[in-house]
């Protein structure tokens, strides 16, 4: 009877367990230091999250240039190493790869301007396409924003992944304003962890699918 027990005990546990790990284990926690992003940054977080996870880097000189603009191409290869993917081996400049994968994959639409500074309303387009936001089922959002009520923005907006900016007569959007380094950074650490989140919630309830046919499967 007592080995009986054990059993089920490890039964139990070693799912639990697993779980536990997967949940709360932190990979890359060393935090990489830039001159230009001190602790009491409201962004230091972000810069250090895709910075440590290697989505972006500084500048070789200590800084990482918080507010620097981006181009087409370095959003594009920033939010395709955040996907986990690989370039293809495309040949020309040195973006092409980025770029026909982010094609390939769906996120990546207008093939001009890769080397003009992109917008936050193209950042949020992509984002929205490229982390399966399409595929969520229909919501009716009102915009928050003065300045533009678009499906794209509001989603993203409904699920914490943009915030607006606060203008005079209400919160703006500014989606023609040119995305910077630190914006890229706070948006995709944002979505990762809303994924990271829906995954830990399915998880837990895999867990407890499997516990409840454990035990159906142990007193049938």
């Amino acid at each position: 009877m007592e080995l009986i027990d054990l059993k089920i005990k490890n039964c139990f546990l070693i799912p639990l367990l697993s779980l536990f790990l997967l949940l709360f284990t932190t990979i890359n926690s060393y935090a990489i230091q830039f001159t230009d992003n001190l602790p009491d940054s409201w962004y230091y977080e972000y810069v250090n999250y895709a910075s440590n996870k290697g989505w972006i880097a500084g500048y070789g000189n200590g800084k990482f240039g918080p507010n620097d603009t981006l181009t087409k191409a370095q959003a594009i290869t920033i939010i395709t190493r955040a996907l986990g993917l690989e370039s293809t081996n495309a040949k020309g400049h040195w973006y092409q790869g980025f770029v026909e994968r982010g094609v390939l994959e769906g996120y990546v639409f207008d093939l001009s301007g890769m080397d003009e500074p992109i917008s936050r309303y193209e950042m949020a387009k992509m984002i929205y396409f490229a982390y399966s936001f399409d595929e969520e089922p229909f919501i009716d959002i009102d915009s928050p924003f003065l300045d533009i009520d678009d499906p794209y923005v509001n989603i993203l907006n409904h699920y914490g992944i943009i915030a607006g900016i606060n203008a005079t007569n209400g919160l703006i959007f500014s989606p023609e304003g040119q995305l910077t380094r630190v914006q890229i950074c706070t948006m995709l650490m944002r979505v990762d962890k809303l994924v990271q989140n829906n995954m830990q919630i399915l998880l837990c309830l895999l867990n407890l699918i499997f516990q409840y046919l454990l035990f159906l499967f142990l007193n049938r």
